[in-house]
């Protein structure tokens, strides 16, 4: 997190700016647990409407449910895997490139990223505001569909902040190795 800071420093953000993006970052990482939350809910839904099945019983709106709680886990644990490290890369190719080319291609990644995930960031707002507004729900369970609209809308724009971050980082990182070769 200092890392990140004097870097966002020597770019001269302002200190609002920095505290927004650095704030945005450390609740990026923090957001995960949402999304281990909402796995955990939809396999324990999931494991006891088979269970109940046996039994000839069955756990109304376990679909919906698990569809909903699926949008969840996967836009809130974005962030998470990408402060983990644990996101989907190419080692067997990058891992030949040097440590500028590395930095380069990681760059291109989060601007493609920051491209992806704000269009559906702008998208998620548009689709809760609408379904706020015909009050669209669930089939079965009558479950009001914006506020997970809405929660998938916060999680994409925290991601944005925090691409935004790692995009800054990598550019600082490619003008050091620069300075460094030269």
């Amino acid at each position: 997190m200092q890392r990140i800071n004097k870097i966002l420093e020597a770019i001269c953000c302002s200190p609002k700016q920095r505290n927004i993006l650095v704030s945005s970052e450390v609740i990026s990482c923090k957001i995960g647990y949402i999304g281990m939350m909402s796995i955990l809910a939809m396999m324990s839904v999931t494991v006891i409407d088979v269970f109940l099945r046996w039994f000839g019983y069955a756990i109304l709106g376990c679909m919906e449910i698990t569809e909903l709680l699926l949008g969840i886990m996967a836009f809130y644990s974005f962030s998470w895997c990408y402060c983990e490290d644990k996101h989907l890369k190419i080692e067997v190719v990058t891992e030949k490139f040097s440590d500028k080319t590395r930095c380069i291609t990681n760059l291109l990644g989060s601007l493609v990223g920051l491209i992806f995930f704000g269009s559906i960031a702008w998208g998620a707002y548009g689709f809760a505001i609408d379904s706020y507004m015909r009050k669209e729900v669930t089939p079965l369970l009558n479950i009001p569909l914006f506020p997970i609209k809405a929660a998938i809308g916060i999680a994409s724009v925290l991601f944005v902040f925090q691409l935004i971050t790692i995009s800054i980082d990598r550019v600082a990182k490619i003008i050091t190795l620069k300075r460094k070769n030269n």
